[in-house]
């Protein structure tokens, strides 16, 4: 299969994370921001030299706490959008379920089914 992907970003880890890099092309970049599985990840490096790809974290938390000031402008703009109910923002509501039918809310989310938000309603 061709590594197609030059930039993408994953919150997934473990085995997800280790079929992502299959589609990783050569000077291609990966942004790690969670791990949502819980499950820690190896990168080989001579896997991302030999093709000059590479990976990094990020961590909305870190970034609050080092530099807030960076979030400061993009904050801004995205309040204003939604403030403003501005039509170039929208949000996507995938299915709503009520709070009691919390496990079927996730279900539908394992299921990878789900485009957009899932909420639950009290």
């Amino acid at each position: 299969m061709d590594k197609v992907l030059t930039l993408f970003s994953i919150q997934l880890g473990g085995e997800i994370f280790e079929e992502s890099m299959k589609f990783h092309a050569p000077f291609g970049r990966i942004v790690c921001f969670g791990s949502s599985l819980g499950e820690s990840d190896v990168v080989k490096t001579n896997d991302l030299h030999k093709t000059c790809r590479s990976v990094l974290g990020y961590s909305l938390g870190t970034q609050l706490k080092a530099r807030p000031e960076a979030l400061a402008q993009p904050v801004s703009d995205v309040l204003k959008l939604i403030e403003n109910k501005n039509k170039e923002l929208k949000i996507v509501i995938s299915k709503k379920f009520k709070l009691n039918e919390a496990a079927e809310a996730h279900k539908w989310i394992e299921s990878r089914n789900s485009v957009g938000k899932v909420l639950l309603i009290p």
